[in-house]
């Protein structure tokens, strides 16, 4: 990133960086996983995972680069995988129910509205110009990050990839990726 582009992402960042610090202090008083800090958790975990399994490069989540302060009206995170995808993310958590059901038909909106490509005057920063290449070319990876709140994590995972396959998600996205975070003792 040159000069003037980190310069341009210095102020939303501070701005962020300051309201992420609030939600982990909401969490460090009430020692409760709110949806602001599960997802941000989520987020930044299975970015992580799929770093240190699948070899992904991950990008800085988006909180950070977007112009909005919070409540991003895309993606969530963003990773590029050894194939030179962009794998666009969506992270949900709930501390009730296994939140596959919200994040799955989320991402199959936002590619549908074409948020991805929205993105993309961002990720060229972030992302090798051969990932950003094969955006343009329509070739991406998606990934559904969720919290599980059962002991049946199979099923709720079976249950996921079936949302996956009966979904359009199945035929757009080059890659997919599923990524269940247990939250139940």
């Amino acid at each position: 990133m040159d000069k003037g582009t980190k310069r341009s992402y210095s102020y939303t960042a501070n701005d962020t960086a300051e309201a992420l610090v609030a939600i982990f202090k909401k969490f460090q008083d009430s020692n409760e996983i709110g949806s602001e800090f599960g997802e941000v958790m989520i987020s930044i975990g299975s970015s992580r995972a799929l770093e240190i399994v699948f070899e992904h490069k991950a990008l800085p989540i988006a909180e950070i680069w977007k112009p909005q302060r919070k409540q991003n009206e895309g993606f969530d995170f963003h990773t590029e995988c050894p194939e030179n995808l962009i794998n666009f993310g969506e992270a949900k958590y709930s501390g009730s129910i296994n939140s596959h059901i919200k994040a799955i038909p989320q991402i199959e909106r936002f590619i549908n509205e074409e948020k991805h490509f929205r993105d993309r005057v961002h990720l060229k920063n972030l992302a090798s110009a051969e990932s950003i290449n094969n955006l343009d070319d329509d070739n991406f990876g998606v990934i559904a990050a969720f919290s599980i709140n059962s002991d049946n994590h199979e099923s709720i995972m079976d249950n996921a990839l079936n949302s996956i396959c009966n979904s359009s998600l199945a035929k757009g996205a080059t890659a997919i990726y599923l990524v269940g975070v247990i939250c139940s003792a």
